[in-house]
């Protein structure tokens, strides 16, 4: 192999991989560190995928069976988040979670309409957790199962955060409302917490 010529990600070992990662996105890391998080475990999640696949001749029925929804869901949220959709262009770096310290709401296109087809925020974001979750018996390198379960666990925290955040938001709102306006226009925390893509 020429010394110029990088490996593809999916024949890099754990550790390269994690170093790999955290380069292609050190521009944002320290200004955007939840969208940081969230690119990671869904890069980490791709890569899986690909791993896990370059045997797939090898794998009976039913493995290629359990593989197949995970394999599908990944590919689907990285063609949501990173590739053009619909001649539109929904990029993870146009929400604002780091603005407001947690995850929530919804993703956005480049003009700014709402993107609702795979969820809210948190909705896409407990996905990527899941197939993290789900992909880590069909991985046989210890280094990578460990970057599957490392980031499982970093989404959940930070989605555990955001719903304890949203609900004092919500809350607060509530409660700096007027008699009158609570009056007219009535809500509830499940309402508020809804807006915030709590469902």
């Amino acid at each position: 192999m020429s010394a110029t010529k990088k490996k593809p990600l999916f024949d890099l070992t754990a550790a390269e991989l994690e170093a790999e990662i955290s380069d292609t996105l050190k521009a944002s890391s320290a200004s955007h560190p939840i969208m940081t998080a969230v690119a990671t475990a869904l890069m980490i999640a791709f890569n899986s995928t690909c791993r896990i696949t370059q045997n797939i001749f090898d794998m009976d029925a039913a493995e290629l069976e359990a593989l197949s929804p995970p394999v599908s869901e990944v590919q689907t949220l990285n063609d949501f988040l990173v590739e053009p959709l619909l001649g539109q262009h929904t990029r993870i770096d146009l929400v604002p979670w780091d603005a407001a310290g947690y995850i929530h709401g919804w993703f956005v296109n480049q003009r700014g309409d709402p993107v609702v087809q795979l969820g809210s925020c948190t909705e896409v974001v407990a996905r990527i957790a899941a197939v993290l979750q789900t992909l880590d018996p069909h991985e046989h390198d210890r280094g990578h199962r460990a970057l599957l379960e490392q980031h499982a666990r970093r989404l959940t925290s930070l989605l555990l955060l955001a719903r304890e955040k949203a609900e004092l938001q919500a809350r607060t709102k509530i409660q700096s409302q007027g008699w009158l306006r609570k009056r007219i226009f009535p809500t509830s925390l499940e309402g508020e917490l809804a807006l915030l893509g709590f469902l």
